[in-house]
């Protein structure tokens, strides 16, 4: 999936895990997340949450796609 955004241009960076993502989106810059629901430790649905729920203005309005 992230060949497809890299062939049109995008600078990506990935994540194994929800909560790697969630680490991820905490310390980063993101203009979109496109999540997996079904990622191993963390699910997509909970990482979503948690991400909504970090104190940064910018991790609560980072669209989230699923």
């Amino acid at each position: 999936m992230s060949q497809l955004f890299v062939d049109h241009g995008y600078e990506v960076d990935t994540a194994a895990t929800g909560m790697e993502a969630i680490e991820k989106v905490k310390n980063g810059t993101f203009d979109i997340a496109v999540m997996d629901l079904y990622m191993p430790l963390m699910n997509g649905y909970e990482a979503a949450r948690h991400i909504r729920a970090l104190p940064e203005p910018r991790c609560k309005d980072i669209p989230i796609i699923a």
